[in-house]
């Protein structure tokens, strides 16, 4: 066995620092030190290209079945992975991209940190990791420091020359959406889910005013799954979405959640006037140039150009059928850039906005936009990539790639050997043994990846996609080779096997779960279970009974045979992420958004213990190979690891800048037990754990 001296600390700032966890063996406290990890990473560490930890392929024997062919080449993850950890695979999702004042660099914002580009080459100037997900990165004024405002609540500031961090700024509750510099460049203001604005002295580091945007209830949004959202009305999150200055740095616009746009005096905290105008939330504003104009655009698909002399609307555009998420004017203030939920981008001309001068379909959700200094160039950024496109005629010119959307299910081969992962890009990746820097990489020609298994035996992957059913690849002498895929009704969320391989089964948007013949490529059955979304579904060991959870709250146990329901679990008060079994079957273990992980007894269908860590929601759980541990991940990035006999809380681990999707725990070979964690930040992050033989104690 292996034991983590109990790391309890509190919640905040065990989230701003990296954590440690010792191990104790036979009673000795050691410090593990693992491949990659001697610089001890975690915090908010910036790492030259050069200075990448390298991960060494170990030598392993030709895997069976046939590897697929020469890997579509990918960097790996380019900064330090986290602390006691043996790598990092991917370079994360990105969340924002803007060219610096100049115009020779690129930032870019990720679920791990920042990486600054050269916006020509894509050459990485550096890294900066971070211990939360980034949702958005700015340039100061004179293009000497980069801000940015993270899951966490905090502020960064960082020296745009040598990524080092400058200040840290403290005082939201909630995770901030956006970040805008003063056109002096001397102050910031932020704007967060907590419902506050505030203006920040950058070289203080002081909270100068705060201005209380939005108190009206207006729901709050919620992950069913990575890349999806969902709006649910009860509860409150009153969010600021979007904050600007006016070129003339007298007045804040900001965008939140109750539809309409606060504009604020930047120095007496005055509320100005209140824009009212859309019909759903405003996502985006910004200035024109001159400051005469402001832009806006909602969830209700629309882009609104108001005058603000008169505070009135002038123009509203109606292009995009999706929510558009960022507009952007050119620096010369004649043409304005729409960004889409759908991965849509138009410029129209601002003086007369009918038609679009130009559109595109980059099909994943754009996230930002943003102009050149020069308006030559319009760079969209999506979670897997940025493209830069001509302004003047919407050509695609080149493509930063190497970055991966939101990680939403992972499984290790039964060898231990090809790592695979679904991703919201539409992208299932593919690690061979000893992780070296390219995955291969399975398209999934625009949908988005939703769950990936292994067949028992290795011989075939099955993916669950958004849009379009089942695939399942078989290995041949060319690799990757689909076999079929099994069209199913509704959108699919996830997918596992049965333990003799001779089933597949599968969770829907509908609530209803399906099970497969994957061999005829024909539907057994399909039953309702849920009154809505099926986060998961698990075999268990004997292939007896399968386990079903979501967004009801509630697990259902199937008879896999008749399709029949035999029980339904009520014990958590919010959605049930994960199940998972015991290597024994005497024992559920489920994760739900309530803070808990649920132990269930499989004979009495009784919930034994409901386990707590100081995850505010828990999301992923994996049984160790021989049931005496089991692990939790939680929404904040962390991994707790409980001793299953006495259930105290043995160590924690954190990995990840956003919630965890996923935990591997792959049988124990030799002196090494691998494990593994994804994440919505758009990594897999792997461990060693020390292992003793049994009775050695």
């Amino acid at each position: 066995m292996f034991y983590w001296r109990n790391d309890s600390r509190e919640r905040r700032a065990a989230a701003r620092r990296p954590a440690r966890v010792l191990l104790t063996l036979c009673g000795a406290m050691v410090i593990v030190l693992l491949i990659g990890c001697s610089t001890g990473a975690g915090g908010e560490t910036p790492a030259g290209e050069g200075e990448a930890p390298e991960p060494t392929a170990v030598p392993t024997a030709e895997p069976t079945p046939t590897p697929p062919p020469t890997p579509t080449p990918f960097p790996i993850y380019a900064g330090l992975p986290p602390e006691d950890a043996k790598v990092r695979l991917g370079r994360g999702r990105i969340t924002g991209a803007t060219f610096s004042p100049d115009g020779e660099l690129l930032a870019v914002a990720t679920g791990t940190g920042i990486y600054l580009y050269r916006a020509d080459t894509f050459e990485t100037v550096w890294t900066a990791t971070t211990n939360s997900s980034l949702n958005q990165v700015v340039w100061s004024p004179d293009g000497s420091r980069l801000a940015g405002g993270a899951d966490d609540g905090r502020v960064l500031v960082w020296d745009a020359g040598t990524g080092d961090v400058l200040q840290t700024l403290e005082g939201h509750t909630a995770w901030i959406n956006s970040v805008a510099w003063s056109p002096d460049g001397q102050r910031l203001v932020s704007g967060s889910e907590d419902g506050t604005a505030i203006i920040w002295d950058v070289e203080t580091g002081e909270a100068v005013l705060t201005l209380a945007v939005t108190t009206q209830a207006s729901g709050r949004i919620k992950e069913a799954g990575p890349g999806v959202w969902m709006r649910v009305l009860s509860g409150s999150m009153n969010w600021v979405s979007d904050v600007a200055w006016s070129p003339d740095g007298g007045q804040i616009a900001a965008a939140a959640s109750d539809n309409d746009i606060s504009i604020w005096n930047a120095e007496t905290g005055e509320k100005i006037a209140s824009l009212s105008g859309h019909t759903d939330w405003v996502n985006s504003v910004a200035w024109s140039p001159d400051g005469e104009r402001l832009a806006s655009g909602a969830w209700d698909g629309t882009v609104i150009i108001w005058d603000m002399e008169g505070l009135i609307p002038i123009y509203t555009i109606e292009y995009f059928d999706h929510p558009i998420h960022d507009v952007a004017w050119s620096p010369d203030g004649m043409w304005l850039a729409g960004g889409s939920g759908d991965g849509g981008v138009a410029v129209w001309d601002a003086g007369e906005p009918g038609d679009p001068l130009w559109a595109q379909d980059t099909g994943n959700w754009l996230k930002d936009i943003s102009w050149s200094p020069d308006g030559s160039w319009l760079a969209g950024s999506s979670s897997n990539g940025v493209t830069i496109w001509d302004a003047e005629t919407g050509e695609p010119d080149r493509t930063l790639e190497g970055h991966t959307g939101s990680l939403s299910g992972m499984d290790w081969s039964p060898d231990n050997g090809w790592l695979a992962a679904s991703s919201t890009d539409g992208n299932v990746y593919l690690w061979p043994p000893g992780f070296p820097a390219e995955p291969t990489m399975l398209d999934g020609q625009g949908s988005m990846a939703r769950d990936v298994a292994w067949s028992p035996d290795g011989t075939q992957l099955a993916a669950a996609w958004w849009d379009t059913g089942l695939t399942i690849w078989g290995w041949g002498p060319t690799g990757a080779e689909p076999l079929r895929t099994l069209d199913g009704e509704t959108r699919l969320l996830n997918t596992s096997w049965s333990p003799d391989g001779s089933r597949i089964a599968t969770g829907s948007k509908d609530g209803s779960v399906t099970v497969w013949d994957p061999e005829a490529g024909e539907r057994l059955w399909t039953y309702p279970g849920h009154s809505s979304w099926v986060l998961d579904t698990a075999w268990s060991p004997d292939g007896s009974r399968l386990a079903s959870g979501g967004l009801d709250n509630t697990i259902v146990i199937w008879d896999p045979t008749t399709g029949q329901m035999v029980q339904t679990l009520n014990g958590h008060s919010d959605w049930v992420y994960d199940v998972e079994w015991s290597p024994d079957g005497s024992r559920l273990a489920s994760a739900s958004a309530d803070g808990t992980v649920g132990v269930w007894d499989t004979e009495t269908w009784e919930q034994v213990h409901s386990l707590t860590d100081e995850s505010e929601g828990m999301s992923a759980v994996a049984w160790s190979p021989d049931g005496t541990w089991l692990a939790g991940g939680g929404d904040d990035g962390w991994i707790t690891f409980w001793d299953a006999e006495n259930w105290q809380i043995h160590g924690r681990l954190w990995g990840h800048g956003d919630r965890v999707t996923e935990l591997l725990w792959p049988p124990v070979e030799g002196d090494e037990a691998w494990f593994a964690s994804s994440s919505m930040d758009g990594t897999v992050v792997v461990w060693s754990l020390p292992v003793l033989p049994v009775g050695d104690e």
